[in-house]
């Protein structure tokens, strides 16, 4: 159970990284994409940080693209 949930740790890293990799770039929707996995995996195992990162990720890029529902 340790190593799973180090698995899954290290994919929440890595999806995080893609989000604001393409938020940079300005693919915003690809960058929801990757924060919504984030998201999700982060919620599964009850990673609070990245939580709050990838919530911010999303809000941020909503913002931007008028979506504020």
């Amino acid at each position: 159970i340790t190593e799973l949930l180090k698995i899954k740790r290290i994919i929440t890293y890595s999806t995080r990284g893609l989000s604001e990799v393409y938020q940079k770039q300005g693919e915003l929707n690809k960058s929801n994409e990757y924060a919504e996995k984030t998201l999700q995996i982060s919620k599964e195992i009850g990673y609070r940080e990245n939580i709050k990162n990838a919530a911010f990720i999303l809000a941020t890029n909503y913002k931007v693209l008028g979506k504020y529902e």
